[in-house]
């Protein structure tokens, strides 16, 4: 018997052994998505969330679960107002959270760690599907640890964290075959737009342009837009127009100038290897030296680069799209890469691993929590003593006070807000005034009842601003280094 033992012992061991030395596909692909979920679920260890939107997105999956479906009206947002966010995101938080009993507050982030997940083995399937296996592992560790893709598919991200999923994944689709590709790319399709409407109309054209590339039937074009116009049709009755025309439009997508610096922080070093992938491409298409199959990978990749890369450049939230086109491709170039090393192979996946590791590094070292806890504990104390009455603050800090009750004047939420630009202006004004009397006026004609002043804002206030001294017809009502102000009776 102990020898069976020892036998058996010495068996499992040189098993173990050789899967540490040699280790399988599949193992690798299970560490690298783990090592992704570890370093997206930072959010999880800070003092408040690092993206002020994240308070939006819990509070609206609260209102959801309260409701029992899609809110019908948010009363704190803007004074009040209908709710017109996308809906599925909140919708699914809140329906995961009635089925299976746990709190709103586990199911949010859970729900996005695990479309996280989901969007590195996206990248992964569809690398493989194009490439070959090698390839396909060094697109998900690009994606693991591209710091864009992080950035926007933390516990907490936004919804427009599908778009990492859903993208890649309507590519898949459309690289297959068979009646179960078209229904899975209608539904896909279909869904998209409920995730978020202008990120799913650019992921339809991300779609088109790669199928009219790799000359797709026009059966697949039509299965996406069907489903894509079936989706959209919950908006029918929404002035699209009126909420692309607002300029508050334009800076809650991020518009900006073309800005190198932001695209070399996020993509670093694999912005190399993306373009090792794109001239390799560019070279063999040339040259007519390839197969059928691989004509259309390449031309398929070449194309969605260079669509995402310009969505990119129109706007810093254009990350979500050209971080999944950059990680398939640096897969690709990666592996030529080492290929072309020779007998350095060894030197140069350490020196790139290296580099790939300093640039997430580095990312992750700025990231911080958006508030500091005077904020927190001023806005608590706003939500349980304000008593349904109109706060003001800079609306980027609008979405932490509502998440503590608080009814706002205006927060980070433009489209559809009633009036989003007056009042946006009307607290820049009143707390860059530099007499009471204006600030008061202010106040009174937008009825607002208390003034919210963050540390940061309050460090960026003028030198003659009313808020550094007493203010006539105001008075501070509570300070932990931020301050809460209230209209006093007299006036």
């Amino acid at each position: 018997m102990n020898t069976e033992n020892s036998a058996l012992t010495t068996k499992l061991g040189r098993g173990l052994l050789k899967s540490v030395s040699n280790p399988s596909p599949k193992l690798l692909l299970a560490l690298i998505v783990l090592l992704g979920l570890a370093l997206r679920a930072y959010p999880l260890f800070l003092s408040s969330f690092p993206d002020p939107d994240f308070y939006y997105h819990l509070r609206m999956s609260h209102l959801a679960f309260e409701q029992g479906g899609i809110p019908s009206y948010d009363a704190l947002s803007y004074g009040g107002r209908p709710y017109t966010y996308y809906p599925f995101h909140h919708l699914l938080v809140a329906t995961v959270a009635k089925l299976t009993g746990l709190s709103v507050d586990f199911v949010l982030p859970a729900i996005t760690l695990l479309i996280a997940a989901l969007a590195i083995l996206a990248a992964y399937f569809l690398a493989r599907k194009l490439f070959d296996q090698k390839s396909a592992l060094l697109a998900a560790f690009a994606a693991a640890l591209h710091a864009g893709f992080i950035a926007k598919s933390t516990a907490y991200a936004r919804p427009d964290q599908y778009s990492l999923l859903l993208i890649p994944l309507s590519l898949l689709l459309l690289l297959k075959e068979g009646k179960l590709s078209n229904l899975l790319l209608f539904a896909l399709f279909a869904l998209f737009p409920l995730v978020h409407l202008t990120v799913s109309a650019i992921g339809l054209f991300i779609f088109l342009a790669c199928a009219l590339a790799v000359k797709a039937s026009w059966k697949k074009i039509g299965v996406a837009c069907a489903g894509f116009l079936l989706g959209a049709s919950y908006y029918a009755g929404w002035d699209l127009k009126q909420m692309i025309a607002s300029k508050a439009f334009a800076s809650s997508a991020e518009l900006v100038s073309f800005d190198l610096s932001f695209i070399f922080f996020y993509s670093g070093v694999l912005l190399i290897f993306g373009a090792i992938a794109a001239l390799e491409f560019y070279n063999a298409l040339k040259g007519q030296n390839f197969i059928e199959r691989q004509k259309n990978s390449f031309k398929l990749v070449l194309v969605w680069l260079a669509v995402a890369l310009a969505l990119q450049l129109a706007a810093n939230r254009g990350v979500v799209f050209l971080a999944p086109a950059l990680c398939v491709a640096a897969g690709f170039g990666f592996k030529h890469a080492l290929e072309k090393s020779g007998k350095y192979e060894k030197y140069m996946l350490a020196l790139a691993l290296a580099a790939i590791a300093i640039g997430t590094g580095a990312f992750l070292s700025v990231q911080h929590p958006g508030f500091t806890t005077g904020d927190v504990s001023v806005a608590q104390w706003l939500g349980q003593n304000s008593h349904a009455g109109l706060v003001a603050a800079p609306w980027d800090r609008g979405h932490l006070l509502t998440f503590y009750g608080s009814k706002v004047l205006a927060d980070g939420y433009f489209e559809y807000a009633p009036a989003p630009e007056r009042k946006v202006a009307a607290i820049d004004e009143m707390l860059a005034a530099s007499s009471g009397e204006r600030a008061l006026q202010l106040a009174v004609e937008n009825g607002v009842e208390f003034i919210f002043l963050d540390e940061k804002t309050l460090s960026q206030l003028p030198a003659n601003s009313v808020w550094t001294r007493n203010v006539s017809g105001f008075e501070k009502v509570f300070e932990n280094k931020a301050q809460a102000w209230k209209l006093s009776e007299k006036a």
